[in-house]
Order: C-alpha cells, then structure tokens, then sequence
C-alpha cells in the first residue's frame, strides 16, 4: 500500500517585491501544496500580482495589512505557522519571498526530499546567496537568469540556515525566531538535524531601487519595534548606514567571497511570468508613505497615555460563528483602554469572558429594562460599534481616538474616516486640498439619505462620544432590537439630536490606500447584505 503524502504549506511574508512575488510562488508550487502570504502593506504591484494568481486558481491564502511599519518578524511567521497547522499541514516551510528551495546535487525532485522529513521533527537547511549578472526588473522568469552563487568555498555557504518544521512541534509554547533562523518551545531551542542536498538559493539584491527599498523600509521597522540600538537584524542597520554614505556595497563581509558561476535551469522547471508589467516601485513615495505611516503610530501611541476609554459594542442575535467572527476583529487592536460589550438581542446569553486579551461582557438587551440597564454600564469616553459582517484593520480603534484627541482645534461631532460605504459627492463639500470636508450635519443626511449606501461600513469609521451616545440611545434601541437593523435610523439619530445647523462635521480620508480585491469585496458585500435592512427613501 502506498503511503499518503504529506500535505506540504509554505508560510511567508512579502513586501515591496512585485519583481519577485510571481517568481517565487510559482516555483514554490513545484513542491508545495499551497501557500500562505502575509502582504505587509504592499504598495508597488504585489498586491495586484497576487490577485491575479488567485484569479488563475493557484492554492494561495492571502492576507493583507496596511499601515504596519513595526518588523516583527519572528512573531508574524508564528501566526503564520499555526495557520498552516489549522489548514492540516503535515510539514511547514517558512521561507521569505527571495529565497528559493533547489536541490543542484543530484536529481531528486524537492518534494520527494521533503516527504521524507517526519512531522515530529525540524530541519534546518542552509541559506547560500546567488548574485544575479544584471538588474532584474521582474519580467521574466527570476530563475531563468545568469546568475553566481555566493560561497566561502565551493558548496560553502556563511550564512545562518533556516528551519523546516514537522507539524507536531508546532503546539503551545512554540515560536520562531527573527529570521527563522531557528524555533523554540517554551523559549528553549528545539533540536534539529542538517537535511542535506537542498539549500535556499538567496536573491537578496535583484536591482538597485528594490534595495533601496527594502533596506530603508526594513531599518525603519525594526528600529519602531525595537529602537535605534537593537542587536535584531544588525545587517539592515549597516546597509542603511552605507545608504546613506552613499555606499552601494549590499553585503557586509569579513572576508572576501568566492564566487561560482552556476545555470540554475538545470535543476528548475521554467516557468512562464504572465504579470511582469505590474511590477513597479517608486523609492520616493513608498518611503515617504511609510514615514507617514510612522508618523501616525507615534501619534497613536501618543494618545494611548492619556487613558481614554472606549466601549466596543457588538450587537448579538444568536450567530456564534458571527459573534467569533466580530470578536476576532478586535484581535490587531493595539489600543490598551479599550472594553467589549455584547448586547444579547435574544435570551441566549453566550459564555464570553476574554477574548484577544480584551476583557470582554455579555448584557441582556431584548427589553426594555434590560436596554436601560446596559446602556447604564457603558462608562468609556467614546462608543464603537462593531456590527455584524464588519471588518476593521489593525490599530483602528488607536488611531480614531488619535484623530479625535489631537485635533482639538476642530468643532467635533463625529469622526467619519473614510470608507467605500457613504458615496458623499465630495464636489459639493471639499474645502482645500486636505483629506478632510465639513458641513451642517444636516446636509450630510440629506445627501446619504438620498443615496443606496452600505449603513454597516459607515459605521465601521465612527468613534461616538458617550454623551452623544447616550443622547441618542433611543434610536438604537429601535434600529438594533430586531435580527435586521436599521442603519439610516441610526444615523438620523446620530446626525440630528440636539444638534444646531452650523454643527461641523469632519471627514478624515485615511484609507486611500487601502484596497481589497473583488472576490472579497463582493463576499464583504454579500455578507453585509444578510444582515443589514437598507431603509431607503424613508422620511422621519
């Protein structure tokens, strides 16, 4: 009888490598049966080249994040690596998205190498790097290329190997190292063999603004995570230095290398590369984006000392699965002030008590008395609601009380950052040049009313003062009682209780950058649909 072969996953993060994402997954499905992808904010193509690789049918798993200047690494790849795990890995990978796994000793295909490794142990296999003979811009197959290996001596490699992980070791207690160098279990190193044969053949440098890139946005992260003078990721720390010295060397090296000419077309299937044209890097914009972005976590994190609260409310009908789904939104919040409340819509009161360490409390509000009683609870400086369907991105919560507490200057009701929910004709309203719009709040509810728009996504972006909460706490009784919910009934409340006509109304713009593909867009879409009311051309 023939043995089952292992399910093989490969975990990985990328940024800023449009000319090498395509390269990199199609090789790596040569001996993988699936891939899962970490974009970290990708701004130069990746994102779109992914896309379309997912379009194509390819067993990818991709998630996104913006506005993560931090480089935590090791801590990203772990999660990646229980994620494997859920998805019944028999053995995971981690590799970066300029490394890729050959054998050039001998014929034997990688995938036949890696079946042979047991799903109780880990391996480490050596990382050698090859130095391409031109500036490669992405638009043709990466290892079709002239290129060198890298070496002390012959077959020699000096740098650090990296771990391939059986998926019994990945339990609790387990991490990854920075790097992926190697993997611990209760902080305490796991033992592992040498796998012979196969290496990681590293592109490390492919072209100068690719380098220059990845050199300034690596430091810039690693130095918001761990400070200026961090031992993690030295190199990164040296490189820059040479940037800015106007040093083009890439590679610190105490010794001189010796370099081997080497055809990697021998021992790879080639490949043909479809999305080339998509690749693109603009140095200037993408570093001043990511100082931008830095910007906006000093501020946050700014904010985080003067101890606001804010009271989450997620409304609860029954769904289990919806409520996890809505808890799990909370997980990349790295507000500290921040307290969970599901109001149960219905007698079943669900066992809920921490959840992401955010503390966490289930109240009744299907009566009257009951919803009296719960809104009296509420004691934070802001309410969010966290609707059901709604997805929020990493550090929301931190930076809408950010955008609030900074900007004193402004006469604020409600902050609106923007979203594809509310289709505002900003021609009638824009002021200046800024990302930003005021008007009466009772002009903004003419022109939303008037509009077929998204009520669970408008209020993805709306950080309420509890007095106005409190104030309009008879208009969300009336739209959440019921499994549907009455967005625009909300919204009148919010938009016109004791509220003047010269009542200004700021609407920050700061997720221009952000953009999902469309078969997720519709699925958000599709889901927001099922439990939301639109209530349209409805007068009060």
């Amino acid at each position: 009888m023939q043995a089952k072969k292992k399910k093989i996953i490969v975990v990985t993060i990328t940024r800023i490598e449009s000319d090498i994402i395509e390269s990199f997954v199609r090789h790596t499905l040569t001996f993988a049966d699936e891939i899962i992808i970490y974009d970290n904010g990708s701004t130069d193509g990746t994102q779109e080249i992914l896309q379309e690789l997912c379009a194509e049918g390819l067993p990818l798993v991709v998630h996104r994040e913006t506005g993560n200047v931090e480089f935590d690494h090791g801590g990203r790849m772990t999660k990646l690596c229980f994620m494997a795990q859920k998805r019944q890995a028999d053995l995971i990978v981690p590799l970066d998205v300029d490394e890729f796994l050959v054998n050039t000793e001998n014929a034997t295909p990688v995938r036949e190498l890696l079946e042979e490794i047991s799903i109780a142990e880990m391996v480490r296999i050596p990382l050698v790097e090859y130095k391409l003979a031109a500036e490669y811009m992405g638009d043709n197959f990466l290892l079709w290329q002239e290129c060198q290996r890298v070496s002390m001596h012959t077959k020699e490699n000096h740098f650090s190997p990296k771990c391939l992980l059986g998926k019994d070791l990945v339990k609790e207690g387990f991490s990854l190292a920075q790097g992926c160098h190697f993997a611990l279990q209760q902080g305490e190193p796991i033992p592992d063999r040498t796998l012979p044969v196969l290496h990681l053949a590293h592109f490390h440098y492919r072209s100068k603004v690719r380098y220059q890139a990845k050199t300034a946005l690596g430091w810039l992260g690693t130095a918001s995570q761990y400070g200026i003078y961090t031992p993690f990721c030295a190199y990164m720390k040296i490189n820059y230095r040479r940037l800015l010295m106007d040093n083009e060397h890439y590679i610190h090296e105490n010794r001189e290398p010796v370099e081997e000419k080497i055809d990697l077309r021998k021992y790879c299937s080639f490949h043909e590369v479809k999305y080339g044209s998509l690749a693109n890097v603009n140095l200037m914009a993408t570093v001043m984006a990511e100082a931008q972005n830095l910007a906006a976590a000093y501020a946050a994190e700014k904010v985080k000392l003067w101890g606001k609260k804010v009271d989450v409310i997620l409304p609860y009908a029954g769904d289990r699965t919806e409520l996890d789904n809505s808890l799990r939104q909370l997980d990349g919040q790295n507000y500290p002030w921040v307290k969970a409340w599901i109001f149960c819509l219905t007698d079943i009161r669900p066992a809920v008590q921490f959840f992401s360490g955010i503390p966490c409390e289930t109240v009744a509000f299907s009566t009257d008395r009951e919803r009296r009683a719960a809104w009296e609870k509420l004691t934070g400086d802001y309410v969010f609601w966290l609707m059901p369907g709604m997805m929020i991105p990493a550090r929301h919560i931190s930076q809408m009380v950010a955008t609030l507490e900074l900007n004193t200057y402004y006469k604020w009701r409600l902050v609106l950052l923007q979203q594809r929910g509310i289709n505002v004709r900003l021609d009638e309203f824009v002021t200046d040049d800024n990302e930003y719009f005021y008007c009466s709040g009772r002009a903004f509810w003419q022109e939303i009313a008037s509009q077929e728009w998204d009520g669970v996504a408008a209020l993805r972006n709306v950080l309420i003062p509890q007095g106005l909460q409190q104030s309009v706490k008879a208009y969300f009784n009336e739209a959440v009682i019921s499994l549907g919910i009455d967005y625009q009934k909300i919204w009148y409340g919010l938009l016109h209780v004791d509220m003047p006509d010269d009542e200004i109304i700021v609407y920050m713009d700061s997720e221009k950058s952000a953009t999902v593909s469309r078969q997720e867009q519709v699925a958000r879409e599709n889901k927001q649909a099922a439990v939301s009311v639109a209530v349209r051309g409805k007068t009060f």
